[in-house]
């Protein structure tokens, strides 16, 4: 069985502070739906890329997937809906027969339909205790078409991890019950506890239950939104969600997005739970006025499944969703949209359209963006309803427009993951200081990080901040005697050589410091010459997979015609298999560029 392996670095002294319970990300499964499980590890300290690790376990983990590291960002456990798996794939003592009974037509998924249903959480007064927060799935009472399952009980499960071994000690206790839609957490602001939000399916009701020392708090309910009441069914509806409702990364916002009418940005109280000043945005229907000879025939928020996602700074909303066109006779399909929304105004007025749907580069007729969730590395990956094998890639959620950069099909796995997608809370979200409910005496002292991402030019990086727990002021030295106060800089180097570079971040509780060493157009290893850096591309012309032979490890991009990047990745030595299915045929160039800082260009083409 073909396995890739992902490599184990040591985490600085300083990285242990992250709480990197985000870390690995379990996914779906094969086509054949044999029981084979992947691994998505993000790299720390991002000295090289992140890999994949594919597993072959006794269950799979299906489109039900969560899972849960410790602090230092190795896997701990992780679920499929129906058992409670530890790091060795293995069902932990107690840790089956999850969300019984289950509705038979979900048996032949091999787990729950739904993802981003469940999450962990670290109880906030014993480290050994871990609790795993889930939704129970049944038919809508109505039988309603635009969905016919709907959450039906909010349930926990508490799990004991001593010397390793974990046992489940209760399980499918329920805390809530109702229509219900996907579960989300936010950080209590005194920056220990945590709320956990779950809003209606149907009705504009929202419910928050505290996780606290004391336990689970009793269920509060809150009457708020413009949302259809209930949904509306008919043509204008043929599909809705149950997934998709998230909080900001610094916990002032919440959206509630499960009508395919529109959604709702609300402001979000972490000192009470409550919910406030409400901007409502509706999607107008027939938007273009002729296509294909007649008038549009819907306009659907989300065709097929969920999206919206925050950017790491929480300005941006990106929402995914897909338009439905055709003239009035016949629907000629769905192609992917995805809108970014600017939440600095008081309004959520006409948003950016990250992706045309019409520019899209597919020959699918039926496809949407459905789930979206930020990594650690501060990218935010997507996946589609069509695409079963990669994700794609907001590379720099934090600008505004096109700046943001939507890459397609990276990281590409190569192997069949669905659209398995986790819902991760912000574990790295601290205190809010200041607050009246500021009054453990913890304070935010700033953690820094960074990312470097190359540029098209030789010598330019650009730096993305990753700092965390609220830091005010950036303070950069790039090693060259040039110094930046930017968040997240572009810098040009003068010339070839090894820096290096120093962020210092700070706030009024104290200041922190990481340095990394950047070599430009050199190597610390061993030189590698150029002959020794080849590519070899076959077939050329391709059609639907691409083979490369690499002879040294390092990156690789592909620009099409217009000189829109479709692909990049970084490479390991050996061969490399890339499906171009979804590629338009005509000429494409790429780039390579070895770890040693040696360089290729070239190019292929789709026939």
């Amino acid at each position: 069985m073909k396995r890739l392996l992902y490599i184990f670095l040591l985490l600085q002294p300083h990285l242990l502070m992250a709480q990197l319970h985000d870390n690995q990300w379990a996914l779906g499964f094969q086509s054949n739906r044999t029981e084979n499980r992947f691994f998505y590890r993000f790299d720390w300290p991002l000295a090289t890329a992140p890999e994949m690790v594919l597993r072959k376990d006794n269950n799979s983990t299906g489109l039900y997937t969560a899972s849960y590291c410790d602090s230092a960002g190795n896997i701990l456990l992780f679920t499929n809906g129906w058992n409670i798996f530890n790091a060795k794939g293995e069902i932990i003592e107690n840790g089956d027969s999850l969300h019984q009974p289950t509705l038979p037509q979900f048996e032949t998924q091999l787990s729950y339909p739904f993802g981003q249903s469940a999450f962990f959480l670290q109880d906030p007064d014993s480290q050994s205790i871990v609790y795993l927060i889930s939704m129970n799935y049944g038919e809508h009472p109505a039988n309603m078409i635009s969905y016919s399952e709907v959450g039906t009980d909010l349930m926990v499960h508490t799990i004991k991890i001593t010397a390793g071994e974990a046992i489940v000690l209760e399980k499918n206790r329920v805390l809530l019950s109702g229509t219900l839609m996907a579960p989300t957490a936010c950080r209590h602001a005194n920056g220990r506890d945590w709320w956990i939000m779950v809003s209606d399916a149907d009705n504009n009701f929202h419910y928050r239950i505290l996780l606290s020392p004391l336990g689970f708090s009793t269920v509060q309910v809150q009457n708020i939104g413009n949302k259809p009441n209930t949904v509306p069914v008919d043509g204008s509806n043929a599909y809705s969600t149950l997934t998709g409702n998230c909080f900001s990364p610094d916990g002032r916002f919440y959206v509630d997005i499960n009508d395919v009418i529109g959604f709702s940005v609300f402001e979000f109280d972490r000192c009470t739970g409550l919910l406030s000043k409400e901007r409502r945005f509706n999607f107008a229907f027939d938007m273009l006025p002729q296509y294909l000879g007649g008038p549009i025939v819907k306009y659907y928020r989300h065709t097929f499944g969920s999206g919206a996602i925050f950017s790491s700074d929480s300005r941006f909303m990106f929402v995914g969703s897909g338009w439905d066109f055709g003239n009035n006779l016949i629907p000629v399909g769905v192609h992917p949209l995805l809108l970014q929304f600017d939440l600095s105004n008081d309004v959520l007025g006409s948003p950016d359209t990250i992706v045309n749907p019409f520019g899209y580069a597919t020959n699918l007729s039926r496809d949407a963006f459905v789930t979206m969730e930020m990594g650690p590395d501060g990218k935010i990956y997507l996946n589609t309803y069509r695409q079963d094998s990669a994700y794609h890639t907001i590379q720099y959620s934090n600008l505004k427009g096109q700046a943001c950069k939507l890459v397609y099909n990276t990281p590409y796995f190569g192997e069949y993951i669905n659209r398995a997608m986790p819902y991760m809370p912000n574990y790295r979200l601290g205190p809010l200081d200041g607050s009246p409910c500021d009054t453990l005496g913890l304070n935010n002292v700033p953690v820094a990080y960074f990312r470097i991402d190359d540029t098209l030019g030789a010598q330019q990086r650009y730096f993305y901040d990753l700092s965390h727990h609220e830091p005010a002021t950036w303070a950069w030295d790039f090693g060259d005697g040039s110094q930046s106060t930017e968040r997240s800089p572009l810098h040009q180097f003068p010339g070839n050589g090894k820096y290096e570079v120093c962020l210092t971040v700070q706030n009024s509780y104290g200041a922190s410091t990481f340095c990394r060493n950047v070599w430009i157009g050199i190597t610390d290893a061993a030189p590698v010459p150029e002959s020794a850096l080849s590519l070899q591309f076959s077939p050329n012309p391709f059609k639907d997979m691409l083979r490369i032979n690499i002879s040294a490890a390092g990156q690789l991009r592909l620009h099409d015609a217009t000189g829109r990047l479709v692909l990049e990745r970084n490479c390991a030595e050996g061969v490399q298999e890339i499906s171009t299915a979804q590629w338009v045929p005509g000429v494409y160039y790429w780039q390579f560029t070895g770890v040693s800082g040696q360089s290729a260009s070239g190019v292929v083409v789709k026939g």
